[in-house]
């Protein structure tokens, strides 16, 4: 049995925009992290397995991602990893997410129509949106233990077209910075 932490959320939906922009979970196992993520890039539905070596270390960090079909392709050496990662991530799906293409999203698209709330191609259970924090233009859900950190080293690596605020502040600022 693979030994790796409790998996951790997060969840940033856009309810008067593109609707849901960015879905991930994440888990540490060792000094390694270990995850998925989902969200829209342009018109495009990216969803990617990622692996951030020695995220917990004390040396500079990895990153590697790779599409759902190539979790089974060599991408990582350690194949029992992978095969929990696609366990977790089938987990994740079922309890958090909607395909727009499922047999079930009928309800769930009925539900957001009601509520005058956006969707797109994948969406929240309408009913975890209650768990949500609504400041903003965007509500957002983590997990208790979930770590600010990872995702603002992943929002400056990923291909979702999110970025969560303190990347956006921080590419800003790098960005002024080179002007002077």
């Amino acid at each position: 049995m693979i030994v790796h932490s409790t998996p951790q959320v997060f969840f940033a939906y856009a309810p008067q925009g593109p609707g849901l922009r960015c879905a991930m979970f994440y888990f540490a196992a060792g000094d390694d992290l270990w995850g998925w993520f989902t969200g829209p890039q342009g018109v495009l539905l990216v969803s990617d397995y990622f692996q951030v070596a020695g995220f917990h270390a004390l040396r500079k960090p990895r990153y590697a991602a790779v599409d759902v079909a190539g979790l089974h392709c060599g991408w990582a050496e350690d194949r029992a990893m992978c095969a929990d990662l696609a366990r977790v991530q089938h987990e994740f799906v079922r309890e958090w997410l909607s395909y727009r293409s499922a047999r079930d999203a009928r309800a769930e698209l009925q539900a957001y129509e009601r509520a005058g709330l956006a969707t797109g191609e994948v969406n929240l259970r309408f009913a975890r949106l209650a768990q949500f924090t609504r400041a903003g233009p965007d509500w957002t859900c983590s997990s208790a233990a979930f770590e600010p950190a990872v995702l603002n080293w992943l929002g400056g690596r990923w291909s979702l077209d999110y970025r969560p605020p303190a990347v956006a502040v921080r590419l800003l600022d790098g960005a002024a910075a080179a002007q002077l």
